[in-house]
């Protein structure tokens, strides 16, 4: 009573593969089968074995992680290396601004070189500025997984700049309201 599966919804139609789908999920025994197709997974599969792949979604020769859960393992899984994605991320953004701490001078009065035209900026502004480059961001990420950034060397260059310099620029009101919170 156990069936494997090797990619058992390549080649076929909606259609069979629907049908293929509601014969699965009421087989009695045990399925083990090897897709790619999040659908397919996500409606069948109650239990995954992701191989080769570290805990934020990277390749990872040796690793492996057990996932289970009722419905939409897939998604599931798929919510969770999203949600360590953030958790790294934010430690990053943590780090950096740790770090910038000690860069920033001691006295209020002192602002760096960099951060003078934050001078006429309320805490607040800048707390909105931090928001809305925070967004711009997010949605710059966003454009990376776009098919036609990839196909066009100016397009991708000039996004992965326009990223670069907005990091900056956070980065920098960072350290514009951590002088203005001492």
């Amino acid at each position: 009573d156990v069936l494997v599966l090797d990619e058992p919804t390549n080649h076929l139609d909606i259609q069979s593969r629907e049908m293929l789908e509601d014969a699965l999920v009421n087989f009695a025994g045990a399925v083990i089968a090897v897709s790619h197709d999040r659908y397919f997974i996500d409606k069948v599969v109650d239990k995954l074995l992701v191989i080769g792949t570290g805990q934020t979604g990277e390749k990872q020769t040796g690793c492996f992680e057990f996932v289970g859960a009722h419905k939409k393992v897939y998604t599931r899984y798929a919510q969770l290396v999203e949600k360590r994605l953030e958790q790294k991320e934010k430690k990053k953004a943590e780090k950096k601004i740790k770090k910038q701490k000690t860069l920033i001078p001691k006295h209020k009065n002192a602002a760096p070189k960099e951060l003078k035209r934050f001078n006429r900026l309320s805490t607040q502004q800048i707390e909105d500025l931090i928001i809305e480059l925070e967004e711009k961001i997010s949605d710059l990420r966003e454009r990376f997984g776009d098919e036609a950034v990839y196909k066009q060397q100016e397009l991708l260059a000039k996004l992965q700049k326009e990223f670069d310099d907005t990091q900056k620029e956070l980065i920098l009101l960072y350290k514009a309201y951590e002088l203005r919170e001492k």
